[in-house]
């Protein structure tokens, strides 16, 4: 057998290897939990990058729960259902510029009670982001990998 033929009958079974474990370490990482504690970004919830949502939920007007199923421009999941990924009003889009509304915002995860901890804000007039409470502009959002 010649030095070409040897190095060529070695290679063979570690490409067939390398193949057959490539599939299974790109399967392992595409699709993480959706409630596996992500990197915490700044404000606004889209400085997510791109596989990762923003994790908030909230009240507005007299203590009413956001609506699921209304138009937004993304999806979050709400801190009383995580692991669901659920339609939801989006600040941006869905908040009268007019009114005053208070929003809870969470902006940490407690894995010991595996729920978010937040803090509230304030939109005001013409404005589509926090200003008063406990989430001014600068404020951290958590975010969750999702599949």
């Amino acid at each position: 057998m010649t030095s070409t033929a040897l190095r060529s009958a070695l290679l063979l079974p570690v490409a067939a290897l390398a193949v057959v474990l490539a599939p299974a370490a790109q399967a392992q990482s595409a699709s993480p939990p959706e409630t596996t504690p992500g990197r915490v970004v700044p404000w606004p919830p889209n400085a997510c990058e791109s596989g990762y949502t923003c994790v908030w939920s909230g009240t507005y007007g007299s203590g009413k729960k956001w609506k699921t199923g209304a138009a937004g421009d993304h999806h979050v999941a709400l801190a009383d259902r995580l692991g669901k990924d659920v339609p939801a009003r989006s600040v941006y889009n869905n908040f009268p510029k007019s009114t005053k509304k208070v929003v809870t915002f969470f902006a940490g995860y407690d894995a010991k009670a595996k729920k978010c901890r937040g803090s509230s804000f304030t939109l005001g007039p013409g404005h589509g982001s926090g200003e008063a409470g406990g989430a001014p502009m600068g404020s951290k959002v958590l975010c969750f990998r999702v599949p």
